[in-house]
């Protein structure tokens, strides 16, 4: 698998959101996969919402982002 610059991921989904110039925005990622890209995006939003079908990923997103103090 290719490496993946998940911080470059979130500044872009954050300077797309920043156009709608209000605060206090939601993100909800669907596909959450291993919570990597949100683990990105709680730095930039007051609000983060993430799902995923597999019970797997759900745990590995856990996982990390208890990890780094976001949950």
């Amino acid at each position: 698998m290719r490496s993946i610059d998940y911080k470059k991921w979130a500044d872009f989904i954050y300077s797309i959101s920043k156009e709608l110039k209000k605060k206090n925005l939601l993100a909800l990622e669907l596909a959450c996969g291993n919570g990597a890209i949100a683990n990105k995006l709680n730095k930039k939003f007051e609000y983060l919402c993430i799902s995923d079908l597999s019970l797997q990923m759900i745990s590995a997103a856990k996982k990390i982002l208890t990890e780094s103090a976001v949950i």
